[in-house]
């Protein structure tokens, strides 16, 4: 179905019509027909629930007789049936009596904007419509949550990835951290929201709005919590507020204070011949509660563990199989207790069962192909998957104190030519976006000008603005854009870029792959021979995006703002 004929799903109340016909106001060269779904239940004049809304609604978009649903927010059931993706979240700030404040051309809320706002549902490998729609939605505005474990015990158990995370957060919300000099290694604002037994400074309730409040504004949100978020935290109460809000959530796992303190008196947890079994208990359960239970190394014994089970356990019971858990080839199936063995899962894999399974809400998965993923704000799970690397290389700036000015297009230019020379204080600096900017500010450089959108061609358009007589340029031995080609603009080649060759993944996992550069492209063709029609192509910038069309993508690729 091509996108400029979108079929749109409606239970054909006025107000819905309504809705439907305000939101395809701003797409004027967008043909669309309405098909009506019946949502009435059978329980007389009552308002069907969100679930059975979505019950009626599932099979028509599931099974391609229409593309998109348009639904107020908040009757958005929690968590979305599987196959299913919220495309957009809108608000038509002109007809909403919410304060709001426009931004870019859409509406972005200070109040709550699941009150007023609407959500477009689409299948979730429609590439294409999530393109199509991502102008209106507010999500791009908004920032990102991450619930860190801080570990248990001194500051070296942090991880490196937390260690990355902290270091470009916003703020940082911080619970009873048993170190915490670890916080003066971040410059950032810091509140403490941490509980007692019978001291709770702030109650679960308002940390959740706070995270929730604090993402509207853009910001990167960190909740750093001590130990594992995991196990005993009310980590899960918080990933549910958010993901009902439509809001990306990212859990960085942290070492448990069971596992410090086994480390710290050699006890292990599990001994072959001794004990093959580990339950996590909490102190406050005097009474059995419902259990969660945590297989490893299960990939061949689903039948044997199924059948260990059934007695105590109902065949519904929900259960997740995740196969290489936190790598690039991660997979995920759900299925319950009654289907666990015919389930078709590889070695090594880690078996979740239990009632929490249900919570189970599918989480957005985007490759990111450049250098350094911490500055992108696509609102899912980033993985890292470089598919090229830079190295220095040995270069000469003769009579560097005659340029006028010094063009610096990314991270790895400013730290090859900025550990050989430095910048005169009378040169002026030229940054091509913000990530490059922040790289020259913390070697302590200021800025004089960086163009409105952070592209090449707005970059050289720039430079020919600017009354400077000559401009040296630090760039890679790959660059071209038309920076080579302004008179008075030198480049001097101080890092290489070279290819690397992944191993290949199944990309029907993600739900997109990031472009930082040509080159990220051109790696990635070397490995993939196309990509698929689900996957949304993001790109940093509009020489990415034209080396892309002239393979043959352009409806589902989609400029990234930084």
């Amino acid at each position: 179905m091509p996108s400029n004929k979108i079929r749109v799903l409606s239970g054909g109340r006025v107000l819905e019509l309504e809705r439907i016909a305000s939101l395809m106001e701003h797409f004027p060269d967008i043909k669309y027909r309405v098909k009506y779904v019946c949502l009435d239940n059978d329980r007389g004049n009552l308002a069907p629930s969100a679930e059975e809304k979505f019950t009626k609604l599932k099979e028509p978009l599931l099974n391609k007789q229409a593309d998109i649903f348009i639904s107020p927010a908040k009757d958005v059931p929690y968590p979305l049936p599987i196959g299913l993706d919220v495309i957009a979240f809108f608000n038509d700030s002109e007809k909403s009596s919410s304060p709001a404040r426009k931004i870019k051309g859409f509406a972005r809320i200070f109040a709550d904007p699941m009150e007023e706002s609407l959500v477009l549902v689409s299948r979730w490998d429609r590439a294409d419509l999530k393109v199509l729609f991502s102008g209106i939605d507010i999500r791009s505005g908004y920032g990102k949550v991450y619930l860190i474990g801080a570990g248990a015990g001194r500051q070296e158990l942090l991880t490196i990835e937390a260690d990355k995370i902290l270091k470009r957060a916003d703020i940082i919300y911080y619970d009873n951290l048993l170190d915490k000099r670890m916080l003066d290694n971040y410059q950032c604002r810091k509140k403490y929201v941490g509980k007692r037994k019978g001291k709770h400074s702030i109650a679960q309730e308002q940390i959740n709005e706070m995270l929730y409040k604090e993402v509207l504004k853009g910001s990167i949100v960190v909740h750093l919590k001590g130990g594992d978020p995991f196990i005993f935290g009310r980590v899960g109460e918080e990933i549910k507020y958010l993901q009902e809000r439509l809001v990306a959530v990212e859990v960085i796992p942290g070492a448990s204070s069971a596992s410090v303190a086994a480390s710290s008196t050699n006890i292990p947890l599990t001994m072959r011949g001794v004990s093959n079994k580990l339950k996590f208990l909490s102190g406050h359960s005097l009474t059995r509660d419902e259990e969660t239970k945590v297989y490893f190394m299960g990939a061949t014994k689903l039948k044997d563990i199924k059948e260990g089970l059934i007695k105590s356990n109902h065949l519904e019971t929900p259960v997740a199989l995740v196969e290489n858990a936190g790598e690039a080839n991660e997979r995920v199936i759900i299925t319950n207790l009654d289907g666990l063995d015919k389930a078709k899962v590889n070695s090594p894999a880690i078996i979740i069962i239990g009632k929490v399974v249900g919570q189970f809400q599918r989480q957005k998965r985007f490759l990111f192909t450049g250098l350094d993923p911490g500055n992108v704000r696509v609102q899912g799970r980033i993985v890292h998957y470089p598919l090229i690397k830079t190295e220095p290389v040995d270069f000469k700036v003769s009579y560097i104190n005659s340029y006028g000015g010094i063009i610096f297009t990314s991270k790895m230019g400013v730290k090859s030519f900025c550990s050989r020379y430095r910048v005169g204080t009378e040169q002026k600096i030229v940054a091509i976006g913000p990530h490059t900017k922040r790289e020259l500010e913390e070697l302590g450089y200021k800025v004089d000008y960086i163009p409105e959108v952070s592209d090449s061609d707005e970059l050289a358009r720039l430079i020919k603005g600017l009354k400077i007589k000559n401009f040296l340029y630090p760039s890679s031995d790959i660059s071209d854009n038309k920076l080579h080609a302004l008179k008075n603009v030198t480049r001097v080649i101080t890092y290489r870029t070279e290819a690397i060759r992944q191993p290949k993944l199944n990309l029907q996992d993600y739900d997109g792959v990031i472009f930082s550069s040509p080159s990220t492209v051109d790696s990635f063709f070397k490995i993939y021979n196309r990509l698929s029609k689900h996957l949304v192509i993001y790109v940093y910038g509009k020489t990415t995006a034209e080396k892309l069309k002239g393979k043959g993508y352009e409806k589902t690729v989609q400029n990234i703002k930084v």
